[in-house]
């Protein structure tokens, strides 16, 4: 997993906070967008 953290930063001239941070905001849309689907969906 650090391997490709690795590659990505150095892929994308990115610091690991700036890869991290970037993976967590993308898991954090998910997130989100299940739970306005939900609401949606009246679940």
């Amino acid at each position: 997993m650090i391997e490709k953290l690795e590659v990505l930063m150095l892929e994308k001239n990115l610091s690991m906070t700036d890869t991290v941070f970037q993976i967590i905001k993308k898991e954090y849309e998910a997130y989100e967008s299940k739970q306005r689907n939900r609401q949606l969906l009246g679940v």
